[in-house]
């Protein structure tokens, strides 16, 4: 990705906000008679633009009623908003890169403003978009104000949203696992790519760590070689009636970097998980051709993990004067 300009969401992206809203939230529903959320059911349930969210949760109260409710006990909130880790060090290191950088944001433009001046951020910016309802209609509106190349820009969020608007406007779309919406949901909306931080986007991007280092790595491939697939497969029916082994290699290029996030399976493709359903995937049904059962691997690949292309080689012994016969194919987002 050769990115020049930078626009940032705020909420889970840049600040640590989901304490003070989670409380907000809660008083809100307390108030008009709503179970309280915990921060696992909220942030599996909460999702943008707010109407959507609260027309599932409080059907029948409108959104223009609920806002000044919501910011009255946000603004008396005793939890801290806090900046995200390398938050600071990411910003200079955008602005060493000669582009522009903004914010566009659903966090009320007041909300914001105070938030950023006491964290000490606010005049990274060279302009600020908050109170935005639906991010996917004002993000054409800086592209144009400021004359941003979408091949040079990139917008940086931590939501479905954020990546939907990033697709809508032909931008790079970067998803950060450091706010409200988890890894399940982003991959599924397939951004450019998923990092776990901004200390290891920075990375990846080629800049400085925290320990002063450059470095840049690649994504990372995640490689699976001599899989067995058990499968019913062949031209003549004959064949296809008994079940034979076939061979598979599979490389699965990863949305999010390998190698450089927590130590855990959620920063990396599970590959114990992808031949499970590549197993399953090619007992599902006969088919004729190798070539369909690639096809179909692939499909269920990319739809089914954090992937952005997967390359598949089937081996299939069945000549006796060959040592197997096969076919190579990939495929990606």
């Amino acid at each position: 990705m050769m990115i020049k300009h930078f626009i940032f969401d705020w909420s889970g992206t840049l600040a640590d906000d989901l304490p003070p809203v989670l409380d907000a939230t809660n008083r809100l529903f307390a108030n008009h008679g709503k179970p309280l959320m915990t921060r696992e059911e909220f942030t599996a349930q909460f999702r943008l633009p707010f109407k959507d969210f609260y027309d599932e949760v409080m059907p029948g109260v409108s959104l223009e009623d609920l806002e000044p409710e919501f910011s009255e006990y946000f603004a008396a909130s005793a939890e801290a908003v806090t900046l995200l880790p390398h938050a600071k060090e990411f910003l200079t290191f955008c602005r060493r890169r000669g582009g522009k950088l903004f914010i566009l944001s659903s966090a009320k433009d007041e909300f914001f403003r105070r938030q950023a001046t006491e964290l000490g951020v606010l005049g990274e910016f060279d302009a600020v978009y908050a109170s935005v309802k639906d991010k996917r209609e004002m993000i054409w509106r800086i592209l144009e104000t400021h004359g941003l190349n979408a091949d040079e820009t990139a917008f940086l969020g931590d939501m479905v949203h954020d990546v939907e608007t990033a697709h809508h406007a032909g931008v790079h779309s970067i998803a950060l696992l450091t706010g409200y919406d988890g890894i399940g949901k982003l991959s599924a909306a397939k951004p450019d790519l998923i990092a776990t931080n901004l200390r290891q986007l920075m990375r990846v991007m080629g800049g400085s760590t925290v320990e002063g280092s450059l470095v840049r790595l690649s994504l990372g491939v995640v490689k699976i070689e001599g899989l067995e697939l058990p499968c019913h497969i062949g031209v003549p029916d004959a064949e296809r009636e008994d079940s034979q082994t076939l061979l598979a290699d599979i490389d699965l290029h990863p949305i999010a970097p390998i190698g450089m996030g927590d130590d855990a399976i959620d920063a990396t493709v599970d590959y114990h998980a992808a031949c499970e359903a590549a197993r399953e995937e090619a007992a599902r049904l006969p088919r004729q051709l190798v070539e369909t059962l690639a096809a179909d691997l692939i499909k269920c690949l990319i739809e089914g993990f954090a992937v952005r292309r997967v390359d598949v080689r089937i081996r299939k012994s069945i000549l006796p004067y060959t040592k197997s016969v096969g076919v190579e194919l990939s495929g990606e987002v």
